[in-house]
């Protein structure tokens, strides 16, 4: 029997295509020491990170991985766009983890991995086995029946998501300091259309 996957879960996973320069890694540095304490790890309790000015370059890369992500997912016939709304750092040592979650008030959300290891990863969750409420007992997993996905984060890599997607990072078990930045996006310009009486401009 052939099984067809239908409505699959866009998950987007780039390189930046370039090294961070000294200028944005000192400005990331730089808010290490007023780090807060975050349910499992720590960040900053800034998230406007992206507009520093000596991470507009920054910005204007990620910005362009999240247009492109947008388009081949969504395909727009309007003027409709997104536009990153919240930007923040997380660092993550030794025993620490970050707890699952899911991003409210936002559209498509990114991890950026500034410093890591070939051994961290993040999590994704496969929503349909409790919203269904039947779990059944599996002798091996697929893309199908697979509760959790785990996809690598090295150094410099990108992942793109929808927001609504639950995630987690699981207790980081070797030495040095995970760090990453985040950021939510979300919609401006015309969506929907007049005929299906949905049209609403942004």
């Amino acid at each position: 029997m052939h099984i067809q996957g239908i409505f699959p879960t866009p998950v987007g996973i780039s390189d930046l295509g370039r090294e961070l320069s000294q200028e944005e890694k000192n400005c990331i540095s730089s808010y290490y020491g007023n780090r807060v304490k975050f349910v499992g790890n720590h960040g900053t309790e800034s998230h406007d990170i992206l507009e520093h000015e000596q991470l507009s370059n920054l910005k204007s890369d990620l910005q362009k991985k999240l247009d492109e992500y947008f388009y081949e997912v969504h395909r727009p016939s309007t003027d409709a766009s997104v536009y990153i709304s919240l930007s923040w750092l997380n660092w993550t040592k030794q025993g620490e983890n970050h707890h699952v979650h899911h991003h409210c008030n936002s559209f498509i959300s990114g991890v950026f991995y500034v410093d890591t290891t070939e051994d961290d990863s993040i999590h994704f969750y496969n929503s349909a086995p409790a919203q269904s409420g039947i779990d059944i007992a599996r002798d091996s997993y697929n893309e199908y029946n697979a509760g959790i996905f785990q996809v690598p984060t090295p150094k410099n890599k990108l992942v793109l998501f929808p927001s609504s997607l639950v995630h987690s990072v699981p207790t980081k078990t070797h030495d040095g300091i995970r760090c990453s930045l985040a950021f939510n996006s979300w919609i401006k310009g015309t969506l929907g259309n007049k005929f299906d009486a949905n049209y609403l401009v942004i």
